[in-house]
């Protein structure tokens, strides 16, 4: 474990009392150390005890089964190389079902880091326990990690963690009642990648359910794509269920949200209206209340799901300039057709040219740049622009002219 200076830039903010934290926390970091693990320490556990604050622990690459607790004061619990696919990928904490695989204490602020690793299999089935990431209103920064079959009552992958959660891959996570990856997390979400998330459908527990990737939030979900995630509703087994409600494939729940520039394709969550006849509604994003929905692509798989796309069922919430498969709200900007994707069984998501989609959307104060991090607008229509003339797209991607439309 060495102690080495590391420069962590700042930039002035304008106020006394900002500076004075600032330089204390300029002076901390002077004497951080990296704790490598298993160099120096050969368990996770054993470094975050052994580490002082903004510390940073570095985990080389294998498989880790270990339940871990944050000490509660800001450090960083990071991979060799978080933004080298491979090594997050291959950097692997699991834990085995046999609790969270992270508990965080609660008091930490953005300073505390938790990047590029692999976060699977946390399990805890009691109504406040936690899957992948116990937050207790933590505001960790969660960057760039791949969570994977995790489970829990509410928040497969995290739970309660209001700091930043950017860039990560939530893929095959599920939580018996609300929130399949995310549950009440009130910081910015952006630019994630939600796959196969689920709420519901676990017996013998007979409840609705929403929220197939997210439930709650109060902050900016922005610049995320969402691909078949679902909010299936908990059922009795027999030929003839009583079934109960699925409500919000990819979202749910959300007070004072912007909900912006997201691309949602075939996740739903099934409303039976009728359990004789099996009528039925499928909603991806349902009960947003007093939110700004705005910019968003909602397109299912194979065009034969509706006939509503999007449920607002709370009061207060403005959805404008959204390109719907199917819609019959009203609302400024917004209106239905193929958005033409690259390949979206190559998960490629990205706008051909000519797509109605380009330039079709409005500015948004708190989105400046897309999924990739290219700053918008980048105008690229076809004539003069639509929307409110800004130039911005609709859905995570900003069209670039001559985009080599590569697969992410």
């Amino acid at each position: 474990m060495t102690r080495m200076w590391r420069n962590p830039g700042f930039r002035w903010v304008g106020s006394w009392t900002a500076a004075c934290t600032l330089a204390i926390v300029l002076i901390s970091s002077a004497n951080a150390a990296i704790v490598r693990v298993p160099a120096d320490y050969p368990t996770i556990q054993e470094a975050l005890d052994a580490a002082e604050e903004f510390d940073e622990v570095v985990v080389a690459p294998g498989v880790y089964s270990e339940n871990l607790v944050f000490p509660g004061f800001d450090l960083t619990l990071r991979s060799e190389d978080p933004a080298a696919s491979a090594i997050v990928e291959g950097t692997v904490i699991d834990g085995l079902g046999k609790g969270p695989v992270v508990v965080l204490e609660g008091s930490e602020t953005e300073l505390t880091g938790i990047r590029g690793l692999t976060i699977k299999r946390g399990a805890e089935f009691s109504a406040d326990g936690g899957g992948g990431i116990l937050g207790n209103g933590s505001h960790a920064s969660i960057t760039g990690n791949r969570f994977e079959e995790n489970t829990t009552y509410f928040g497969g992958a995290i739970r309660e963690v209001d700091g930043p959660i950017t860039g990560n891959v939530f893929f095959h996570n599920r939580s018996v009642i609300d929130g399949g990856a995310l549950w009440n997390c009130d910081g910015d979400i952006t630019a994630n990648f939600f796959r196969l998330n689920s709420s519901g459908n676990v017996l013998p527990i007979i409840s609705p359910t929403a929220g197939g990737a997210i439930y709650g939030g109060a902050g900016l979900i922005a610049n995320n794509v969402f691909v078949a995630n679902r909010a299936r509703g908990n059922t009795t087994a027999g030929t003839n269920p009583f079934v109960y409600e699925g409500r919000g494939g990819a979202i749910a729940g959300t007070v004072g949200a912007v909900i912006a520039n997201n691309t949602f394709y075939d996740s739903w969550g099934r409303v039976v209206l009728n359990p004789t006849t099996g009528s039925t509604v499928n909603w991806t994003v349902a009960d947003i209340a007093d939110s700004v929905f705005v910019n968003n692509i909602v397109r299912y798989e194979d065009g034969s799901l509706g006939p509503f796309s999007l449920d607002v069922f709370g009061q207060g919430s403005t959805v404008e300039y959204n390109l719907f498969e199917y819609w019959e709200g009203g609302g400024t900007g917004n209106f239905y057709s193929d958005p033409l994707f690259v390949n979206p069984s190559e998960q490629n998501f990205r706008l051909l040219p000519g797509s109605p989609g380009i330039d079709a959307g409005r500015a948004v104060d708190e989105v400046s740049d897309d999924f990739d991090g290219v700053s918008r607008p980048v105008p690229g229509g076809i004539g003069e622009p639509g929307g409110d003339g800004s130039g911005y797209d609709i859905g995570a991607f900003e069209f670039r002219p001559g985009d080599t439309f590569a697969v992410y």
